[in-house]
């Protein structure tokens, strides 16, 4: 997931851009199958949904068709929002609040984020000037599809604003994107300051009674 934000947006406007961003999808679909294969049930329905958008993501690739990049978008964004379903039910009922738990919340912190950047992106091509971008490098390959070039901008944008930060490069012009943008930066705060904030206070509760016991 950090490879997205930090590694893919270095090649933009280079060949390799496109085919680091599968890969690096690919393998965020595969570790999110690991995550869940402890439960039967949890794992056959994260296939379910990793598969076929592995599938339309490599095909997509090598054809081209936008068609294939919606269908392998619309199994991510369900694999996503599985997953995170799957990891906050962990860090929530675990008895016992570890570094792992952290780490769980964590991640399903960085998944809300790549969701909104997939759902900005989709906005963005089905209703152009939802938003305002800077101007796009030119690329060596793949210069007509728009939609993986834009994904790596929506994902910094998604993560802005999931932070409240707001550089305010990116800004959303449609009501729809707005809205979408005001939903994501009340999730990201309350998520912090809920959830991890409870898990954190927990995790010190936990290590002081060990440390007394201890003793």
């Amino acid at each position: 997931m950090l490879g997205l934000v930090v590694l893919q947006p270095l090649l933009e406007g280079h060949w390799l851009a496109t085919l680091l961003l599968n890969l690096l999808v690919s393998g965020m679909l595969l570790a999110g199958v690991y995550a869940v294969s402890q439960n039967r049930r949890d794992l056959l329905i994260a296939c379910a949904l990793a598969i076929p958008a592995l599938l339309s993501r490599w095909l997509s690739y090598f054809n081209e068709p936008q068609g294939l990049w919606f269908v392998s978008a619309m199994f991510f964004l369900l694999f996503l929002g599985f997953t995170i379903q799957v990891i906050l039910r962990h860090a929530l009922q675990a008895r016992r609040v570890t570094v792992d738990t952290l780490s769980a919340a964590l991640c399903a912190y960085l998944l809300i984020g790549l969701i909104w950047a997939v759902l900005y992106t989709i906005m963005a091509f089905w209703h152009p000037g939802s938003f305002t971008l800077p101007a796009r490098q030119p690329s060596a390959t793949h210069e007509d599809m728009l939609l993986r070039a834009q994904f790596s901008r929506f994902v910094y944008y998604s993560f802005v604003t999931l932070t409240s930060t707001g550089f305010g490069d990116i800004t959303p012009l449609g009501d729809a994107a707005r809205s979408l943008s005001i939903l994501e930066a009340i999730i990201g705060q309350f998520y912090v300051a809920v959830l991890i904030s409870r898990l954190v206070g927990l995790h010190i509760v936990h290590s002081l009674e060990e440390r007394e016991s201890s003793k």
